[in-house]
């Protein structure tokens, strides 16, 4: 899923792959040099949110929601994260593994590497979150596709 401005994602409505409703999109995580969104935090409870691939998801124009790929079930049993906490590069890759979603190029990367204080969207929106430049590769699907898609084409 592309979209110009990541920042208008926040409060729509999440929706399984079946229409039923999980949440509501709480935060996006963005490359830091693209400002293309790569994850999103959906509302799972008070204190956690499952975190999600943007990068699968689909804009319900007709119902105004982002539907998943997924089912409840693999949501509410997937990644969470705490409200208001910043993401790892080893834990978008984590999520991105998770959902079968595509791979994070880890090489000569440190896992913990975090972008905190930046003085650019993410300071502006605390709902924006930015994480380091990563390379995200999708799964193949075949012997005759290895390339590498750029983040967040569409599918």
């Amino acid at each position: 899923m592309h979209v110009e401005d990541g920042q208008q994602l926040v409060g729509k409505d999440v929706r399984d792959k079946d229409g039923d409703r999980l949440g509501l999109v709480s935060a996006i995580h963005v490359d830091v040099d693209s400002e293309e969104v790569l994850l999103l935090q959906v509302t799972a409870d008070a204190d956690l949110e499952a975190v999600v691939p943007a990068t699968t998801a689909r804009f319900d124009a007709a119902g105004g929601a982002i539907v998943l790929p997924y089912t409840a079930t693999k949501v509410h049993h997937g990644p969470v994260l705490r409200s208001g906490a910043t993401m790892s590069i080893g834990e978008a890759a984590a999520v991105f593994d998770y959902y079968d979603a595509g791979a994070v190029d880890l090489r000569g990367t440190s896992l913990t590497e975090r972008i905190t204080g930046l003085g650019d969207v993410s300071a502006t929106h605390r709902s924006v979150r930015p994480l380091p430049p990563i390379v995200v590769t999708r799964p193949s699907l075949g012997p005759a596709d290895g390339a590498v898609a750029a983040v967040g084409d569409d599918q």
